[in-house]
């Protein structure tokens, strides 16, 4: 099933959404192969939709921890530490 969401969500990026909405589609696709263990394109997602946003104000998400974890397991510090700044 979640290998049909991500299909499913890949999909629906390429209709008209906010910069926001785009973003939180990106992260959501992240935490569906963090699920799968395919950390290699969880961290992928995580980045495009951090990258994003990255020039506006976001709140705190509890998901924050999960996202720099995977970051972490990649060797991707430059990016875990951008988060956890």
């Amino acid at each position: 099933m979640k290998n049909k969401a991500i299909n499913i969500m890949t999909k629906a990026l390429k209709l008209p959404f906010t910069p926001r909405e785009i973003s939180s589609a990106y992260i959501y696709i992240g935490l569906l192969y963090s699920e799968l263990k395919m950390y290699k394109e969880a961290s992928h997602n995580f980045h495009k939709g951090m990258t994003i946003v990255e020039c506006e104000e976001f709140q705190y998400s509890p998901h924050f921890k999960k996202i720099i974890k995977v970051f972490i397991k990649n060797g991707d510090l430059e990016k875990s530490n951008f988060l956890a700044r």
